[in-house]
């Protein structure tokens, strides 16, 4: 063949003068080729290579500076490493084609990989989430299932548990649904094909043998402060090529995988104050009017002719803002009746509508799938529904569809609301912006206060 195994990325690789000036490193991914040539029996080479080991420390760390949520979760039971911040590294400069996906990709797959690693934020959690759930008693290993290699066959090679080898595959079935499950969260992703270890030579010491049946393949998933790390999802129970999260056991003493179902942010109650909030005593604010102080004339003090006529207006626009979260629970409860009964653009004004009152008025001419990508990548499984369902044919949403969709909102719904201060979704509650018609909004200028103009584009402030 024109390709030759290697332990790993080469450093430096040593031939007889042919070989060596055959012998190519391509830069993708570091594999060693024969340019115009094949290996043949006999043939010797060495490659040198430096092997990184990821920092659990840093690993640990979440972008904040603290504990990432499963290290944090584990701290609880268990000794954890102090975080430790590192500056990123440099991204390759195509990073951005390890995100590419199938435009008909079923975003059930986005979805499931959402179930999976909820509620966790880095890329070495999420990793960690998706290897440890293919290593479990839900899915075999097996050389003797037929190929599938378009998006519809891992569709189904997933989700659906009458399909003919549901969740029974070979390495490149569990490399290629973690690499994809791992893009749709927006993490970097790339399948490696190589060897396994192979088995040591009988008789010469650090030396080992590698056979076409070590022939392997694995994800290795992008981590801004590491570089390119290696993952393995296939459930081998022979454990021939070892697990990134038992390695990670190794040196933690515990199973991370324990703490890898991290619970939910408890919400603030509505109404309560933020315990970082200053607490200021009720008798230090000064009094609303006026009186008589320390003049002991009796006078007492009278209201101003001003309050009397203005205090209708003020009542009425208190009861309009008061009656705001009651109009918006109505609002709410009948789309997601709509939404039950198949119809998905009640999910998408739901979260047009919050987005609106957060301050975030969405661009007119911003595509759905653009608008998830800026606003999170929870919001990505309803956007690729929503456009199902709106360019689609006409039978196109099915019943995985809806529950898709409904997923995405609440786990979108949750992402804005860790992303906002209590203070802002108080406002946001009470905010009037999305329940008034576009037209009206744009005449009193709601739109300009929110920072944006009349097509959705950022004024410069």
């Amino acid at each position: 063949m024109d390709w030759l195994p290697q332990s790993y990325r080469p450093d430096e690789v040593f031939a007889d003068d042919d070989t060596a000036r055959a012998i190519r490193v391509r830069q993708a991914d570091g594999s060693l080729r024969l340019e115009g040539d094949l290996s043949y029996e006999g043939m010797t080479y060495t490659v040198e290579s430096v092997v990184p080991r990821p920092d659990i420390a840093v690993l640990a760390t979440d972008s904040d500076g603290g504990l990432s949520p499963a290290f944090e979760f584990a701290a609880s039971e268990q000794t954890v490493p102090e975080p430790v911040v590192v500056p990123a590294r440099p991204e390759p400069p195509d990073l951005e084609t390890y995100l590419d996906l199938p435009e008909d990709l079923d975003p059930g797959v986005a979805a499931e990989a959402r179930r999976q690693t909820a509620n966790l934020t880095t890329n070495y959690e999420i990793g960690l989430a998706l290897e440890s759930w293919f290593h479990s008693e839900a899915f075999g290993y097996s050389t003797s299932v037929d190929p599938g290699h378009a998006a519809n066959d891992l569709a189904v090679w997933l989700l659906d548990p009458n399909a003919p080898d549901y969740h029974i595959g070979y390495c490149e079935n569990f490399a290629t649904a973690m690499a994809v499950m791992a893009r749709t969260l927006e993490v970097p992703s790339r399948v490696v094909l190589g060897f396994t270890p192979g088995e040591p030579h009988p008789d010469q010491e650090n030396v080992v043998i590698v056979r076409d049946r070590n022939a392997h393949a694995w994800v290795e998933l992008w981590l801004p402060t590491q570089g390119w790390v290696r993952f393995d999802p296939t459930p081998r129970r022979d454990e021939i090529n070892p697990s990134t999260y038992g390695l990670a056991e190794d040196e933690l003493g515990f199973e991370l995988t324990a703490y890898l179902d991290v619970p939910a942010p408890e919400p603030i109650p509505f109404g309560s104050v933020s315990p970082r909030a200053p607490q200021v005593p009720f008798e230090e604010f000064p009094l609303p009017f006026g009186g008589a102080g320390n003049d002991n004339s009796g006078g007492g003090f009278s209201v101003p002719g001003w309050v009397v006529t203005t205090a209708p207006f003020v009542l009425l626009m208190l009861l309009l803002i008061a009656s705001m979260p009651i109009v918006k629970w109505w609002r709410r409860r009948r789309r997601m009746k709509r939404l039950e009964q198949g119809d998905i653009t009640a999910a998408w004004e739901d979260i047009i509508d919050r987005l609106t009152d957060l301050g975030e008025t969405p661009s007119p001419a911003t595509t759905p799938r653009q608008l998830a990508l800026s606003v999170d990548s929870a919001m990505m499984p309803l956007a690729a529904v929503y456009g199902r369902s709106v360019y689609g044919p006409e039978g196109a949403i099915e019943p995985q569809h809806i529950e898709t969709a409904t997923t995405s909102l609440d786990q979108t719904r949750e992402r804005l609301t860790t992303r906002h201060s209590l203070g802002q979704r108080i406002a946001a509650v009470y905010r009037p912006t999305s329940v008034v018609p576009d037209r009206a909004r744009r005449a009193a200028g709601f739109l300009r206060g929110n920072g944006r103009n009349g097509n959705g584009s950022s004024n410069g402030n």
